[in-house]
């Protein structure tokens, strides 16, 4: 596991409903990865995807900060790319007849019904 210096180790602008920071607790609890980590990628019906999970590498890259919850605390990782089109979002933890996932609420991504994928509606509020 690496533990190079990341680019900030204070909370960034990303808040996580009690439900997804419970829930990403017990996820770590029964894993050996000590990171969260999330992006976002290319694809998607709308053009690109979240991508959340765990990870064992901390990146120089990465912006590296640690989450409370209610039961215990994370380590949460997000690239600085996709930190770009993140601050200000909240992630949340939904399970319903779709299934058990992460989403992501922003006042910048415009999401697709599985809120699987988004587009950005404004690129510029990003710089």
């Amino acid at each position: 596991m690496s533990q190079e210096t990341s680019l900030t180790t204070t909370p960034c602008e990303l808040r996580f409903s009690n439900t997804a920071a419970e829930k990403i607790c017990i996820i770590i609890q029964q894993q050996t990865l000590p990171f969260f980590r999330i992006k976002i990628q290319g694809g998607g019906c709308m053009g690109f995807e979240f991508v959340f999970g765990l990870d064992g590498t901390q990146s120089t890259r990465d912006y590296c900060w640690e989450q409370n919850a209610t039961t215990g605390r994370f380590k949460c990782l997000i690239d600085h790319i996709s930190y770009s089109y993140l601050k200000g979002a909240e992630i949340d933890f939904i399970d319903d007849a779709n299934g058990q996932r992460f989403i992501v609420n922003s006042q910048y991504a415009q999401t697709c019904s599985c809120n699987k994928s988004f587009s950005i509606e404004s690129q510029n509020d990003h710089r």
